[in-house]
Protein backbone atom coordinates (compact mmCIF):
# COMPACT_ATOMS: atom_id res chain seq x y z
CA UNK A 1 0.00 0.00 0.00
CA UNK A 2 1.78 3.68 -1.35
CA UNK A 3 0.94 5.25 1.86
CA UNK A 4 3.23 8.65 2.65
CA UNK A 5 5.12 8.12 -0.59
CA UNK A 6 7.90 10.43 -0.97
CA UNK A 7 9.77 9.07 -3.96
CA UNK A 8 7.75 8.67 -7.22
CA UNK A 9 7.15 9.13 -11.07
CA UNK A 10 4.29 10.99 -12.56
CA UNK A 11 2.82 11.60 -16.06
CA UNK A 12 -0.26 13.37 -17.58
CA UNK A 13 -2.81 16.07 -15.55
CA UNK A 14 -6.09 14.20 -15.11
CA UNK A 15 -8.07 16.51 -12.74
CA UNK A 16 -7.49 20.14 -11.26
CA UNK A 17 -10.01 20.58 -8.19
CA UNK A 18 -10.95 24.18 -7.25
CA UNK A 19 -13.41 26.44 -4.62
CA UNK A 20 -13.65 29.81 -3.66
CA UNK A 21 -12.22 30.92 -0.12
CA UNK A 22 -14.23 33.03 2.48
CA UNK A 23 -12.33 35.51 4.15
CA UNK A 24 -10.81 32.91 6.33
CA UNK A 25 -9.60 30.61 3.50
CA UNK A 26 -11.91 27.79 4.00
CA UNK A 27 -12.87 26.30 0.49
CA UNK A 28 -16.73 27.21 -0.08
CA UNK A 29 -17.51 25.90 -4.11
CA UNK A 30 -18.36 28.14 -6.14
CA UNK A 31 -20.25 31.17 -4.08
CA UNK A 32 -17.12 31.15 -1.37
CA UNK A 33 -19.85 30.88 1.32
CA UNK A 34 -22.22 28.27 3.06
CA UNK A 35 -25.76 29.01 5.38
CA UNK A 36 -25.28 27.58 8.64
CA UNK A 37 -26.19 23.84 8.16
CA UNK A 38 -25.29 23.45 4.69
CA UNK A 39 -22.11 21.93 3.10
CA UNK A 40 -20.34 21.74 -0.47
CA UNK A 41 -17.41 19.76 -1.93
CA UNK A 42 -14.54 20.87 -4.24
CA UNK A 43 -15.44 21.49 -7.67
CA UNK A 44 -13.95 19.86 -10.57
CA UNK A 45 -12.43 21.72 -13.40
CA UNK A 46 -13.07 19.50 -16.71
CA UNK A 47 -11.01 18.86 -19.74
CA UNK A 48 -7.82 20.10 -18.32
CA UNK A 49 -5.15 19.62 -20.78
CA UNK A 50 -2.23 21.62 -19.92
CA UNK A 51 -0.80 23.72 -16.48
CA UNK A 52 2.74 25.27 -17.39
CA UNK A 53 3.58 25.98 -13.71
CA UNK A 54 6.06 28.49 -13.66
CA UNK A 55 8.26 28.19 -10.25
CA UNK A 56 10.72 31.30 -10.26
CA UNK A 57 14.57 30.71 -9.72
CA UNK A 58 16.72 31.94 -6.99
CA UNK A 59 18.41 34.93 -7.21
CA UNK A 60 22.21 34.29 -7.24
CA UNK A 61 24.24 37.20 -6.43
CA UNK A 62 28.33 37.11 -7.05
CA UNK A 63 30.20 39.02 -5.37
CA UNK A 64 33.60 40.26 -7.25
CA UNK A 65 36.78 42.23 -6.49
CA UNK A 66 40.27 42.16 -7.30
CA UNK A 67 38.88 40.99 -10.96
CA UNK A 68 37.78 37.88 -9.72
CA UNK A 69 34.49 36.29 -7.80
CA UNK A 70 34.95 36.58 -4.38
CA UNK A 71 31.78 34.33 -3.06
CA UNK A 72 28.15 33.87 -3.97
CA UNK A 73 25.14 34.26 -1.96
CA UNK A 74 21.48 33.01 -2.92
CA UNK A 75 18.43 34.36 -2.23
CA UNK A 76 14.51 33.53 -2.34
CA UNK A 77 12.84 34.65 -5.18
CA UNK A 78 11.32 38.02 -5.79
CA UNK A 79 8.05 36.49 -7.17
CA UNK A 80 5.21 34.00 -6.39
CA UNK A 81 4.72 30.82 -8.60
CA UNK A 82 2.18 30.98 -11.50
CA UNK A 83 0.74 28.95 -14.34
CA UNK A 84 -1.67 29.05 -17.13
CA UNK A 85 -4.49 26.51 -17.42
CA UNK A 86 -5.93 25.23 -20.85
CA UNK A 87 -9.04 23.27 -20.86
CA UNK A 88 -10.65 21.89 -23.33
CA UNK A 89 -14.36 22.19 -21.83
CA UNK A 90 -15.47 26.13 -21.14
CA UNK A 91 -17.63 25.89 -17.77
CA UNK A 92 -18.97 29.72 -17.89
CA UNK A 93 -20.14 29.57 -14.24
CA UNK A 94 -16.66 29.00 -12.92
CA UNK A 95 -15.07 31.46 -15.45
CA UNK A 96 -17.80 34.20 -14.21
CA UNK A 97 -16.99 32.57 -10.19
CA UNK A 98 -13.44 33.62 -10.50
CA UNK A 99 -13.89 37.11 -11.55
CA UNK A 100 -17.37 37.79 -9.75
CA UNK A 101 -18.70 38.06 -12.83
CA UNK A 102 -22.50 37.06 -13.91
CA UNK A 103 -23.56 34.46 -16.36
CA UNK A 104 -27.10 35.52 -18.22
CA UNK A 105 -29.61 33.76 -20.08
CA UNK A 106 -31.25 35.62 -22.92
CA UNK A 107 -33.63 33.18 -24.06
CA UNK A 108 -31.98 30.16 -25.10
CA UNK A 109 -29.03 32.23 -25.04
CA UNK A 110 -25.94 32.48 -22.68
CA UNK A 111 -23.84 34.86 -21.67
CA UNK A 112 -20.79 35.60 -20.24
CA UNK A 113 -18.73 38.78 -20.84
CA UNK A 114 -14.56 38.82 -20.94
CA UNK A 115 -12.52 41.53 -19.63
CA UNK A 116 -15.35 43.49 -18.68
CA UNK A 117 -14.91 46.81 -16.19
CA UNK A 118 -15.90 45.38 -12.78
CA UNK A 119 -13.68 42.24 -13.18
CA UNK A 120 -12.54 41.35 -9.37
CA UNK A 121 -10.68 38.18 -9.07
CA UNK A 122 -12.20 36.12 -5.78
CA UNK A 123 -10.13 34.47 -3.93
CA UNK A 124 -9.99 30.69 -4.64
CA UNK A 125 -8.11 27.55 -3.92
CA UNK A 126 -6.93 24.67 -6.69
CA UNK A 127 -5.23 21.53 -6.73
CA UNK A 128 -3.94 19.58 -9.68
CA UNK A 129 -3.78 15.81 -10.34
CA UNK A 130 -1.98 13.31 -11.74
CA UNK A 131 -1.08 9.82 -11.96
CA UNK A 132 1.57 8.71 -10.31
CA UNK A 133 3.76 5.52 -9.26
CA UNK A 134 5.37 4.89 -6.21
CA UNK A 135 9.13 4.37 -6.56
CA UNK A 136 10.08 3.28 -2.89
CA UNK A 137 10.89 0.41 -0.77
CA UNK A 138 8.49 -1.51 -0.19
CA UNK A 139 5.71 0.08 -2.86
CA UNK A 140 7.86 0.24 -5.76
CA UNK A 141 6.00 -0.13 -9.13
CA UNK A 142 2.21 0.68 -7.17
CA UNK A 143 -0.18 3.57 -8.57
CA UNK A 144 -0.74 6.58 -6.21
CA UNK A 145 -1.46 10.09 -7.02
CA UNK A 146 0.35 13.14 -7.05
CA UNK A 147 -0.96 16.65 -6.70
CA UNK A 148 -0.25 20.62 -6.67
CA UNK A 149 -1.76 22.42 -4.30
CA UNK A 150 -2.26 26.23 -4.28
CA UNK A 151 -4.28 26.95 -0.85
CA UNK A 152 -4.80 31.04 -2.47
CA UNK A 153 -4.85 31.74 -5.29
CA UNK A 154 -6.18 34.41 -8.23
CA UNK A 155 -7.20 33.21 -11.20
CA UNK A 156 -8.39 35.48 -14.54
CA UNK A 157 -10.25 33.91 -17.24
CA UNK A 158 -8.40 34.68 -20.86
CA UNK A 159 -11.09 33.19 -23.14
CA UNK A 160 -10.32 30.53 -25.61
CA UNK A 161 -6.94 30.17 -28.51
CA UNK A 162 -6.95 31.18 -31.95
CA UNK A 163 -9.88 30.11 -34.38
CA UNK A 164 -8.34 27.46 -37.00
CA UNK A 165 -10.15 25.15 -38.99
CA UNK A 166 -10.27 21.43 -38.28
CA UNK A 167 -8.56 22.58 -34.73
CA UNK A 168 -9.69 21.81 -31.29
CA UNK A 169 -10.49 24.78 -29.00
CA UNK A 170 -8.64 25.70 -25.47
CA UNK A 171 -9.84 28.03 -23.20
CA UNK A 172 -6.99 29.58 -21.08
CA UNK A 173 -7.05 30.54 -17.45
CA UNK A 174 -3.96 32.49 -15.99
CA UNK A 175 -3.10 31.02 -12.08
CA UNK A 176 -1.57 33.46 -9.40
CA UNK A 177 0.19 32.07 -6.62
CA UNK A 178 -0.12 34.03 -2.68
CA UNK A 179 1.96 32.69 0.11
CA UNK A 180 -0.42 30.90 2.75
CA UNK A 181 0.33 30.42 6.77
CA UNK A 182 -2.85 28.00 6.61
CA UNK A 183 -3.78 24.89 4.80
CA UNK A 184 -7.45 24.77 3.18
CA UNK A 185 -9.08 22.84 6.61
CA UNK A 186 -7.69 25.77 8.78
CA UNK A 187 -5.05 24.31 10.36
CA UNK A 188 -1.94 26.89 10.58
CA UNK A 189 1.64 25.78 9.34
CA UNK A 190 4.35 26.15 11.81
CA UNK A 191 8.13 25.60 11.49
CA UNK A 192 8.28 22.82 14.01
CA UNK A 193 5.81 20.47 11.75
CA UNK A 194 6.45 21.66 8.23
CA UNK A 195 9.83 23.68 8.36
CA UNK A 196 8.03 26.65 7.24
CA UNK A 197 5.48 29.37 8.82
CA UNK A 198 3.90 30.27 4.82
CA UNK A 199 4.32 28.85 1.59
CA UNK A 200 2.16 29.34 -1.61
CA UNK A 201 2.71 25.86 -2.98
CA UNK A 202 2.28 22.58 -1.52
CA UNK A 203 3.47 19.32 -3.38
CA UNK A 204 0.92 16.45 -2.04
CA UNK A 205 0.60 12.59 -2.40
CA UNK A 206 -1.78 9.80 -2.04
CA UNK A 207 -3.05 6.80 -2.47
CA UNK A 208 -5.94 7.43 -4.17
CA UNK A 209 -7.95 10.86 -5.49
CA UNK A 210 -8.13 13.42 -2.68
CA UNK A 211 -11.24 15.32 -1.89
CA UNK A 212 -12.56 17.96 0.83
CA UNK A 213 -15.94 19.09 1.86
CA UNK A 214 -16.70 21.95 4.11
CA UNK A 215 -19.70 21.84 6.48
CA UNK A 216 -20.81 25.11 9.00
CA UNK A 217 -22.14 24.15 11.41
CA UNK A 218 -25.66 25.26 13.01
CA UNK A 219 -25.18 24.03 16.48
CA UNK A 220 -27.76 20.83 16.16
CA UNK A 221 -26.43 18.94 12.48
CA UNK A 222 -24.09 16.38 13.80
CA UNK A 223 -23.82 14.12 9.99
CA UNK A 224 -22.02 15.46 6.52
CA UNK A 225 -22.93 13.39 3.54
CA UNK A 226 -19.51 13.23 1.67
CA UNK A 227 -19.90 13.78 -2.63
CA UNK A 228 -17.82 10.54 -2.73
CA UNK A 229 -17.19 7.44 -0.74
CA UNK A 230 -14.40 7.49 1.02
CA UNK A 231 -11.90 4.25 0.79
CA UNK A 232 -11.64 3.53 4.26
CA UNK A 233 -13.57 4.74 7.73
CA UNK A 234 -12.58 6.81 10.66
CA UNK A 235 -10.42 4.16 12.29
CA UNK A 236 -8.18 4.60 8.59
CA UNK A 237 -5.84 6.89 7.11
CA UNK A 238 -7.74 8.04 4.90
CA UNK A 239 -10.20 10.24 6.24
CA UNK A 240 -9.66 13.66 9.47
CA UNK A 241 -11.59 16.17 10.12
CA UNK A 242 -11.10 19.13 11.30
CA UNK A 243 -13.37 21.92 13.08
CA UNK A 244 -12.11 25.70 12.88
CA UNK A 245 -8.67 24.25 12.11
CA UNK A 246 -8.57 22.09 15.56
CA UNK A 247 -7.68 18.15 14.42
CA UNK A 248 -10.79 15.95 15.86
CA UNK A 249 -10.45 12.61 17.80
CA UNK A 250 -11.55 9.81 15.48
CA UNK A 251 -14.32 7.41 17.56
CA UNK A 252 -14.20 10.34 20.04
CA UNK A 253 -15.11 13.01 17.71
CA UNK A 254 -16.40 11.53 15.03
CA UNK A 255 -17.19 7.99 12.83
CA UNK A 256 -17.09 7.38 9.20
CA UNK A 257 -19.39 4.48 7.45
CA UNK A 258 -17.88 4.64 3.64
CA UNK A 259 -20.82 3.13 2.29
CA UNK A 260 -23.05 5.93 2.87
CA UNK A 261 -20.56 8.97 2.48
CA UNK A 262 -21.57 9.28 6.16
CA UNK A 263 -19.62 11.29 8.83
CA UNK A 264 -21.37 11.53 12.07
CA UNK A 265 -19.88 14.11 14.57
CA UNK A 266 -20.26 12.82 18.76
CA UNK A 267 -21.49 14.82 21.70
CA UNK A 268 -19.15 17.71 22.12
CA UNK A 269 -17.84 17.97 18.67
CA UNK A 270 -20.94 19.11 16.81
CA UNK A 271 -19.81 22.27 15.31
CA UNK A 272 -21.40 25.10 16.59
CA UNK A 273 -23.37 27.53 14.23
CA UNK A 274 -21.07 29.37 11.94
CA UNK A 275 -18.17 27.14 12.65
CA UNK A 276 -16.46 25.45 9.78
CA UNK A 277 -15.54 21.97 9.75
CA UNK A 278 -13.69 20.80 6.56
CA UNK A 279 -13.17 16.76 5.63
CA UNK A 280 -10.17 15.48 4.07
CA UNK A 281 -10.67 12.27 2.71
CA UNK A 282 -8.68 9.63 -0.42
CA UNK A 283 -11.77 7.77 -2.82
CA UNK A 284 -11.17 5.74 -5.53
CA UNK A 285 -14.27 6.94 -7.85
CA UNK A 286 -15.65 10.49 -8.79
CA UNK A 287 -19.23 9.18 -8.00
Amino acid sequence: MPVNVRELIAAGFDYALLALLDGDGYPMGLAGSLSNGAGVGLQIMKGVQTANLNVPNAERITITGQNRPQGTFIFPPNEYPSFDIETSILNMDQAAAFEDQMVRDVGSMSIHPISGDTVYYRDAMIWLLSQATSKEDGSDGLSCVYGLLGPRAKVAYLGPGSFQERTGRAFRMAVSLNPTSKYPWGEALAVETDGVNNAPLFETTTEYWPGLYTFQGDGTADEITLDYVPDGDHTSSKIKVWTEGEILAATTDYTATPASKLVALQVGAVPAAAERSVVWYEHRRWA
